[in-house]
């Protein structure tokens, strides 16, 4: 079930009345949004939101890899779609991805995010990864393991698989030991955290437009449109929680994020 657009222009509009300044899209298979019985270009969806609104931006959290249209990526540029995109892998092994039923490979995913960084370099790529499926050889798992760095991911949510009942994998021969699945996803993680130093690294010095959320103390908190957490002093007596502010990035902090300068 879709909601239709009328109902999402609703409420997008009032949610930016209220003061809100950031919306995240998310939803199950949102790529495949539908209006009247019929699949339509999200990116149709999406420029009506912009078209609607006056400042807010928009940010799309757990999309499927699909065609999308050359108006997806060209809405980067209104500077209202957030380069940022969560977009689901699971496996970087096409056997893997196979037995999951997935209906993509991993030449049309790394073709995906190659449009992607075309349209903006510097746009944030975060995904999820299933490691220890029924059945996972070391070598499909090195497999996915080098998959991930070609893309250079920001940030990957890695998860041990587990079994579902009434499913098909939970049926399926040669599950693998706890442990195996363990170790593999903390192979994975210290390889996910490593990309994320290295793309975080190759940040420092440019300057972004970051919503400011509630600080810790004096210390102010906020993401930047591609997704980098980012912290800064502020000392003024005015309030500029939910504004738009501009900050340098400086450093890298040894908890994650970017400690940076207001402008």
């Amino acid at each position: 079930m879709s909601f239709p657009s009328k109902k999402i222009l609703f409420e997008i509009k009032k949610l930016e009345k209220e003061g809100y300044k950031e919306i995240v899209l998310t939803g199950i298979n949102i790529g495949e949004w539908m209006e009247k019985g019929a699949v339509k270009d999200i990116a149709d969806l999406i420029e009506k939101m912009i078209d609607a609104t006056k400042e807010v931006r928009f940010r799309v959290s757990s999309i499927e890899p699909k065609n999308f249209s050359p108006k997806f990526y060209a809405l980067f540029a209104t500077g209202r779609l957030c380069p940022h995109i969560h977009m689901s892998l699971q496996s970087g092994c096409d056997s893997i991805l196979k037995r999951m039923r997935r209906n993509y490979s991993t030449k049309e995913f790394l073709e995906i995010c190659k449009k992607f960084k075309k349209a903006v370099p510097d746009i944030g790529l975060t995904t999820d990864v299933i490691v220890g499926f029924p059945g996972e050889t070391e070598k499909e798992f090195e497999a996915t393991c080098k998959f991930v760095q070609k893309i250079g991911f920001l940030k990957i949510h890695t998860f041990p698989y587990s079994k579902r009942e009434n499913t098909p994998a939970y049926f399926m021969k040669n599950q693998i030991p706890e442990d195996v699945k363990k170790s593999r996803a903390l192979k994975l993680r210290k390889i996910a955290d490593k990309m994320s130093l290295d793309f975080k690294k190759s940040l420092l010095g440019k300057t972004y437009e970051i919503l400011v959320e509630n600080p810790r103390g004096k210390i102010y908190h906020g993401f930047t449109p591609n997704y980098i957490p980012v912290q800064f002093s502020y000392t003024g007596k005015t309030s500029i929680v939910r504004q738009f502010k501009k900050v340098t990035l400086k450093k890298i902090l040894p908890n994650g994020p970017v400690e940076s300068k207001l402008i």
